[in-house]
């Protein structure tokens, strides 16, 4: 074990928000506190208002939460606005202003309120200082910190869920003001991590000034069910199946899945947000949720057998679930897709752990009518434990 550490986490999030980037901020601070460590959270105010803040989430044994930057009150969007009533011509336009912003703006819109900090002043030193993105802006409130606070911080580390110009979600800017900003970042950080070991492939490739910095840890998961299921209460003729996450078109494709459903005996319920419509069916259920509390998805975890992991169509990254439903006791179909199928494949074979198949009728088919009767395939793995993960962030 190492040496117990004092921790600045900083996001320009709110670690309440039920996100995948949340979900392992709060996996990683979890570890830390669990090995001994201090950890102080840096970030936004948090959302008091419905839906903006997911309060079901457990948060991790934080020493002290520092607020620098105001939360969106709820007026600015009209949101409580009293029927009849009428809107500011500011609240009018805001949806407006933020939709040219996105379009425009290669930064996340929490990035206009880090610029305009005028101090972030620290009242105390820190072994280590975290930043975790998503969103970016957080490497960015990070990186005034350190310059606003000389001699406070021993050692950066910057932990990007996603990568910069690599992102297959980032639609503005171009490439060279992309790059030009991620390599700002990533100078000035003393450690790098990513969460995909092809993403630190691609990224050692593309700022190879900086390789030494970089390295790649899997993310961190808190136990969930950790109950092992009996063969004898899987029906494997009438299975049930979970797809719970955002599904939109450009990302990744989940038609495949819903088509094979629909030619078999079981049964598939798909929540969450898309730009495509898929209808309900006899076989299927859709329920197209912009945000569902973590505790609500859990919930609905327990009452599957097959919790499916949809691979992007392109790109680098793995979605966090992949990992997330590996500390499940339900078997985890990992649907492989994009030019990194192989690598993805061979990469999480070594944890004897998941179900593959491509991302096409047949091979989903197959996949779910031939499920392996072994154990290990419906029990939780240990290789993500937030402790492990955790003592290996420290010592990087």
């Amino acid at each position: 074990m190492s040496e117990k550490k004092k921790i600045l986490f900083v996001t320009s999030s709110y670690i309440q928000g039920g996100t995948s980037a949340n979900i392992r901020n709060n996996s990683l601070i979890d570890g830390l506190c669990a090995n001994g460590h201090i950890v102080d959270v840096l970030s936004r105010e948090p959302d008091v208002e419905q839906g903006r803040s997911d309060t079901s989430m457990k948060l991790p044994p934080i020493r002290n939460f520092i607020y620098v930057i105001k939360r969106v009150q709820q007026q600015s969007t009209g949101a409580n606005t009293v029927p009849g009533e009428k809107k500011g011509i500011k609240t009018k336009l805001l949806p407006y202003a933020i939709k040219l912003y996105n379009l425009l703006s290669i930064w996340d819109t929490w990035y206009l309120k880090v610029k305009q900090l005028k101090k972030v002043e620290l009242t105390e030193s820190y072994d280590i200082m975290i930043s975790s993105s998503d969103p970016k802006s957080s490497h960015c409130l990070a990186q005034k910190i350190l310059g606003q606070n000389p001699g406070k911080i021993g050692k950066w580390i910057q932990y990007w869920g996603d990568p910069f110009a690599l992102d297959i979600n980032q639609t503005s800017g171009s490439q060279f003001q992309i790059r030009r900003a991620e390599r700002e970042l990533i100078k000035n950080a003393d450690k790098v991590v990513y969460v995909s070991p092809f993403t630190l492939e691609q990224q050692r490739d593309m700022y190879q000034n900086y390789a030494a910095k970089m390295t790649f840890l899997p993310i961190p998961v808190r136990a969930k069910d950790t109950s092992v299921v009996s063969e004898a209460e899987t029906d494997i003729s009438h299975l049930k199946i979970g797809y719970f996450g955002a599904y939109k078109e450009r990302d990744r494709d989940i038609k495949p899945l819903y088509n094979a459903v629909n030619k078999t005996s079981h049964f598939l319920q798909i929540i969450g947000p898309s730009d495509i419509v898929l209808d309900s069916t006899q076989q299927v259920k859709v329920n197209e949720q912009i945000r569902v509390p973590v505790s609500e998805i859990e919930e609905k975890e327990k009452t599957v057998d097959v919790l499916v992991c949809i691979c992007n169509r392109s790109g680098t990254q793995i979605p966090g679930k992949a990992y997330h439903y590996a500390m499940t006791s339900k078997y985890v179909l990992i649907i492989l897709d994009g030019e990194y199928s192989a690598e993805i494949k061979k990469y999480f074979s070594q944890y004897n752990r998941y179900v593959f198949c491509e991302n096409n009728e047949q091979s989903i088919a197959d996949a779910l009518n031939n499920l392996p009767c072994e154990s290990n395939y419906r029990s939780p793995c240990c290789a993500f434990n937030p402790m492990t993960i955790a003592e290996r962030f420290i010592k990087i």
